[in-house]
C-alpha cells in the first residue's frame, strides 16, 4: 500500500515472506499493533529495520485486507457515512449505488467466499481489533440467514418451532402488511 512521506507506518513481515507497511491509522484499530508500538520513538517509527513477524499462518493478503477495512472505518471517522460498516440488515442491498466501490468489492469477496471470510476472521482475532470482528460477525450471520424462510433461519439457529398455529397467522399477516409498499 503506498503511503505518503508524512504517514508513518510499521513493517509487518508476513508468513508468505512479504513485508507489508501497515499505515498508523490501522495501528490505532488493532490492540496489537497499539500495544507493541506505544512506547515507540520517532527513530523506531523510521527505522526501515523495524520489523514485526506476524503469526506463522499469517499471509499478506489477510494484512491487506485488513488495511482495506481500516480505509472505509478511517471513511466512516471522518464523517462520510459507510452503509457496508454499519449493522448489516438481511437483505442488504448488493448495489454499487448504495455503497463505495471499496465497500462493493470488499463485501462482495465476503459474500459466498468461506475462504476469504475465514482469513478476514482469523485476521481480525490475532491483530486484536474488536470492532473488526464484530462487524464481520454481523456480516457472517445476516449473509447466512438472508433470504430465507422463517423455518431455515430456525434451523441455521437451531431453534424449535414453538409458536401456536395462531401466533405464526397473526405474524404472518403483521409480516405481510410490513412487506407491502405503503
Amino acid at each position: 500500500m503506498a503511503t505518503s512521506a508524512t504517514t508513518r507506518c510499521i513493517r509487518c513481515q508476513t508468513s508468505d515472506e512479504e513485508t507489508i507497511q501497515v499505515p498508523q491509522q490501522m495501528v490505532r484499530h488493532s490492540k496489537l499493533f497499539e500495544n507493541l508500538t506505544e512506547d515507540w520513538t520517532e527513530q523506531q517509527w523510521e527505522d526501515p529495520a523495524n520489523c514485526i513477524p506476524l503469526h506463522s499462518d499469517f499471509e499478506a493478503k489477510h494484512l491487506q485486507w485488513a488495511i482495506e477495512w481500516t480505509d472505509l472505518v478511517e471513511t466512516e471517522l471522518n464523517g462520510t457515512p459507510s452503509p457496508a460498516l454499519g449493522a448489516l440488515p438481511p437483505g442488504l442491498p448488493m448495489d454499487k449505488s448504495v455503497v463505495t466501490p471499496q465497500e462493493y468489492d470488499l463485501l462482495k469477496r465476503m459474500d459466498g467466499d468461506d475462504d476469504f471470510l475465514h482469513g478476514m476472521l482469523k485476521c481480525a482475532h490475532f491483530l486484536d481489533m474488536p470492532t473488526m470482528l464484530r462487524q464481520l460477525a454481523m456480516y457472517t450471520i445476516a449473509s447466512r440467514i438472508r433470504h430465507n424462510p422463517p423455518e431455515a433461519i430456525r434451523h441455521f439457529f437451531g431453534f424449535e418451532n414453538d409458536l401456536s398455529e395462531t401466533e405464526s397467522t397473526r405474524l404472518r399477516v403483521i409480516g405481510e402488511s410490513l412487506a407491502k409498499p405503503q
